[in-house]
């Protein structure tokens, strides 16, 4: 048997052992004991969430991002329009307006509101997904669907299920 494959094995039957004492234990108890015992590489980054990211920041890191980048040229315009939309809307309501303030459910859905035509609505929350997405996940290691700031914008406003 080739070393490779011993290794293969070993790892394999390792994984199935700690799997095993995960289970029977918890997984809370078994990674509080492999702490106790310095098992586990402590995290070495200290890097922690923003607290407060100006809307001009946010979007300036989403025309950066693979999200926005990799778009079909198209697509691209098209955001940058809905983009452009949505800031007109932020600065008519708030003076410099920061990430969080602007991406509550109600604000949210007062700017869908505007638009009584089905499809472009749909548009514009296929844009703001988008950049929600991108900007939860950067500054704020979050997920959308089940981001605890997040959880306050409603599924239904952005059409999130769809």
């Amino acid at each position: 048997m080739p070393i490779y494959d011993m290794e293969f094995e070993m790892d394999l039957s390792l994984g199935d052992k700690i799997k095993e004492m995960a289970e029977a234990f918890g997984p809370d108890k078994f990674l509080q004991v492999l702490n106790q015992m310095d098992w586990v590489p402590k995290n070495t980054t200290t890097s922690k969430p923003a607290e407060h990211v100006l809307l001009q920041e946010a979007v300036e890191y989403y025309f950066s991002s693979d999200s926005y980048t990799e778009l079909a040229k198209s697509s691209k315009e098209a955001y940058r329009y809905e983009m452009g939309m949505f800031i007109k809307f932020c600065n008519k309501h708030f003076q410099e307006p920061d990430f969080k303030s602007v991406c509550t459910s109600p604000f949210l859905g007062s700017y869908l509101a505007l638009v009584k035509n089905k499809n472009t609505r749909s548009k514009k929350a296929a844009f703001l997904r988008s950049f929600l997405r991108t900007v939860l996940d950067h500054f704020y290691e979050e997920n959308i669907n089940n981001s605890t700031f997040a959880a306050q914008i409603s599924k239904q406003t952005l059409d999130i299920a769809g």
